[in-house]
């Protein structure tokens, strides 16, 4: 210290290294290299950004931990709903043995442990939550909806992205056709005047019915459509308005194929006794959202690459079909498509709503993409919903065991449902398994690296290493932050975040 002319000290800006200073000075290292002690400022700096790290490393473990909670619980609901599956399977085996072997009263009992176990799926589902979130009800899944004459949501897969509120514009270019076809003779009033056999064939399965004597043509319709059902050919029998029989399959598409035989030629068969062979189904073609879109049989699927809808898929049935034409040509090898041209102008047929409500998992850094926590409906009426079966069957919540016909349906729905929990029971357990069990990992791994001192009980670091740390976590790892993603953090936690991609601090020494 000195003093001026005027009685005035003046502090010099270079005083003599006190004995602190000279104490923590390295042996060997002149004065001029020492390292200076941070400054309060810079400590308090250090001491906001440590705390920040911490609570972001906390909240992020929270949320780690949370999903991982989640799943569990979502999992374990599946399974009890992928029990009372096999056990209505099981059931529906035995109901759909021949009829001999069961009294009406052994029916019964089959149709009311269906309904118990359809309850209690309708249980498990209304049970299984975390917290206030009920998990298997379809609110962690994906709702859609359809506007538009004949037009229906299906279902969207995990790449469709959630609609505006106005929806998806959907437009048709062919649309849908069924397997159809008419007899060229009508049936007399009185009934057949002489032996009269019909027969339905698709794939190997064969339908034959006789028809009664003074049996009305309406009656000998609703016969053979009932023996067809009973096949498993799934037609629907009805007169023209001339009284000839009119075979129409009920599913759409080319790929159902029938062939129509009588023994009297020109009711079913052709007029010189050929059988009648229908292959004019036609699959749909359109577009969705302006976007190409796959067509089999009714159903329109937004193709593998689409922006906005990949994997969305819709119905469309038109309006109901006119009764098809009788066939006039005498050629065995069927009717082509009675006579339609095929339009290919696109013409608007409605609207489709998607909403994804699924729950994004950022659980990586860099250009990975995030990890989506989809749960669908499991509900029994959710459940089974893309199988053609004969009986009608639109879902699980609908089976019914009367008949061994309709057991044998009710079968192919109960085995598609077990399908599509299984899935999602897999998509869970590779997601809790893998990358959620990683990130735990290595969350808590950083958390020791943090604050090695705190975790074995002892004092915190010193602020130099607080410093280098620090730095090295934001380098490293620059979506620690991001895994809090369901919290809001600190005004300090998003100033941090918004400077990641900056230069790096300058140092806390003089």
């Amino acid at each position: 210290m000195t003093i001026d002319a005027s009685g005035r000290s003046i502090t010099s800006y270079r005083d003599p290294p006190s004995r602190e200073r000279k104490a923590r000075r390295a042996p060997g290292v002149p004065e001029e290299a020492s390292v200076a002690p941070a400054r309060p400022a810079d400590s308090l700096l250090a001491s906001e950004q440590h705390r920040a790290t911490v609570a972001a490393l906390d909240l992020a473990l929270q949320s780690a931990e949370t999903a991982y909670g989640m799943l569990q619980s979502a999992e374990g609901g599946m399974a009890r709903i992928s029990e009372y599956l096999a056990r209505m399977s099981v059931v529906a085996a035995q109901a759909a043995e021949p009829a001999a072997r069961h009294d009406g009263a052994e029916r019964r009992r089959f149709e009311a442990e269906l309904h118990g176990a359809l309850a209690g799926i309708r249980d498990v589902v209304a049970r299984t939550r975390f917290g206030p979130t009920a998990l298997l009800d379809g609110s962690l899944g994906c709702h859609g909806a359809a506007v538009g004459q004949g037009l229906s949501f299906e279902r969207a897969g995990p790449h469709a992205r959630s609609s505006p509120p106005e929806g998806y514009v959907v437009r048709v270019t062919v649309p849908p056709e069924q397997a159809a076809a008419a007899g060229e003779l009508p049936l007399p009033a009185a009934g057949p005047r002489e032996r009269l056999v019909l027969y339905i064939r698709e794939g190997a399965r064969l339908a034959q019915l006789e028809a009664q004597t003074r049996q009305s043509p309406l009656e000998l319709a609703q016969a053979l459509e009932a023996r067809a059902r009973e096949h498993g050919i799934d037609v629907r029998v009805a007169l023209t308005a001339e009284q000839a029989l009119s075979v129409r399959h009920r599913q759409y598409g080319r790929g159902h194929r029938l062939v129509l035989e009588s023994s009297v030629p020109g009711v079913l068969s052709h007029q010189d006794g050929q059988p009648r062979v229908v292959e004019n189904g036609r699959d749909i073609r359109g577009t969705i959202h302006n976007e190409p879109a796959d067509g089999q049989g009714a159903v329109l699927t937004g193709c593998l690459g689409n922006l906005f809808t990949e994997g969305l898929s819709v119905r469309y049935t038109g309006p109901p079909p006119a009764a098809p034409a009788p066939a006039r040509s005498a050629s065995p090898q069927g009717l082509s498509l009675r006579g339609k041209e095929v339009s290919e102008q696109p013409r608007e047929v409605g609207r489709v709503i998607v909403v994804q409500r699924a729950q994004v998992l950022r659980l990586h850094a860099g250009d990975q993409h995030p990890l989506v926590l989809r749960i669908d409906a499991l509900k029994p009426d959710a459940l089974g919903r893309t199988v053609e079966n004969g009986s009608g069957f639109a879902h699980v919540g609908a089976l019914e065991l009367s008949t061994p016909k309709a057991a044998r349906d009710a079968l192919l729905v109960l085995n598609a449902a077990q399908g599509e929990v299984t899935a999602m029971r897999n998509a869970l357990f590779d997601l809790s398994s893998g990358p959620l069990t990683a990130t735990l990992a290595r969350l808590r791994a950083r958390a020791r690296e943090l604050n090695p001192g705190a975790a074995e009980g002892g004092a915190p670091a010193d602020t130099q290493w607080l410093v280098q740390e620090l730095r090295r976590i934001l380098r490293d790892d620059a979506a620690l932050a991001l895994m809090a993603q369901g919290h809001t953090p600190p005004g300090v936690l998003m100033r941090l975040v918004a400077d990641m991609g900056a230069a790096e601090p300058p140092p806390l020494v003089n």
